[in-house]
């Protein structure tokens, strides 16, 4: 897999959207994401891959294709990102 260099605008962007990307790496669903925040990640996504389609923020296909691809790369490529917290329930 090759190293993919974000600049430093589309980190931001990441970062701002890492609860999502670590929802959808972890568990395979988002959640809370605007599509303004979408449209942004989606115009990342158009860039690293080179896709010339519209993308659909209201396809779950188009979602899940955007979100796989840009959090296993955040998640792989950026040591700085967040770790899933494991909770667990106090018993009474």
């Amino acid at each position: 897999m090759e190293t993919i260099a974000f600049t430093a605008e589309e980190m931001a962007t990441l970062k701002e959207a890492e609860p999502q990307l670590m929802r959808y790496h972890y568990g395979k669903y988002v959640s809370g994401c605007s599509t303004a925040l979408f449209n942004r990640l989606a115009e990342i996504y158009k860039r690293h891959t080179g896709q010339t389609r519209r993308i659909c923020s209201y396809c779950t296909g188009d979602i899940a294709d955007v979100f796989g691809y840009l959090a296993r790369r955040y998640f792989t490529e950026n040591t700085q990102a967040g770790k899933p917290k494991r909770v667990t329930k106090k018993r009474r």
